[in-house]
């Protein structure tokens, strides 16, 4: 989306500028001596016949692959490192807090259970509460086979198993 030509003292300074940056391109180009009365299209001149150089070192054949290779290192690094930031008093404060969590789940489905319950059964109906406790096992199998793999594939080979 182009912006609306703006007039005024930003305008014409910005001008000015584009103008002597292409002027320095232009001699650049034609290899014109650079003149030492405006210094900054002295400036620009510089900028342009640098842009015009190729690069002083080229990269090496391998360059892909060792980018590859060290940022496979960082991000299993990374994560090694995190978990070793773990320390023993946040393992023991996450067990607790989740052990917590279990325990006034409990509770409330112990007060509210029934009535949930009631309810439950009162919008699906019978074989619908049946339907509705089969899902909720079979959500809960899903989960805790999927959790006790990744424990079990945690162990070999690290972190990041090779398929």
């Amino acid at each position: 989306m182009n912006k609306p030509r703006q007039e005024g003292p930003d305008h014409d300074q910005d001008e000015r500028e584009w103008q002597a940056q292409e002027r320095a391109l232009r001699e650049a180009r034609d290899g014109l001596p650079v003149t030492p009365d405006d210094a900054r299209l002295a400036r620009y001149r510089n900028i342009a016949e640098a842009l015009r150089q190729p690069p002083q070192g080229a990269l090496p054949a391998d360059f892909a692959s060792q980018v590859a290779r060290i940022a496979l290192q960082g991000s299993v690094a990374g994560r090694t490192a995190a978990r070793g930031d773990a320390t023993r008093f946040e393992q023991v404060l996450v067990r607790i807090l989740s052990a917590a969590f279990v325990l006034s789940a409990l509770v409330a489905l112990g007060i509210y259970g029934g009535r949930l319950l009631t309810m439950l059964q009162s919008s699906a109906g019978d074989d619908g509460l049946q339907w509705l406790l089969v899902l909720a096992a079979c959500a809960g199998l899903t989960w805790s086979f999927e959790w006790m793999r990744r424990r079990a594939d945690h162990g070999q080979d690290g972190p990041m198993r090779a398929i």
